[in-house]
């Protein structure tokens, strides 16, 4: 697996996977989500993460 530091794929992946607290990559695979699901978490994330940084 590539180090927390690089810029490979798997790790860009897992530090914005961990930004917006999602599951990691290996959950993800055993436990696929489909893709309205997913759309909707997404959405909801961003948007979340986004009130979060404008009341800081």
């Amino acid at each position: 697996m590539a180090s927390y530091g690089s810029h490979s794929l798997a790790s860009v992946s897992r530090k914005a996977l961990q930004k917006y607290n999602f599951p990691d990559v290996r959950y993800l695979f055993e436990h696929p989500i489909e893709k309205p699901k997913w759309k909707t978490m997404i959405d909801k994330a961003i948007n979340q993460y986004g009130h979060q940084k404008w009341s800081e």
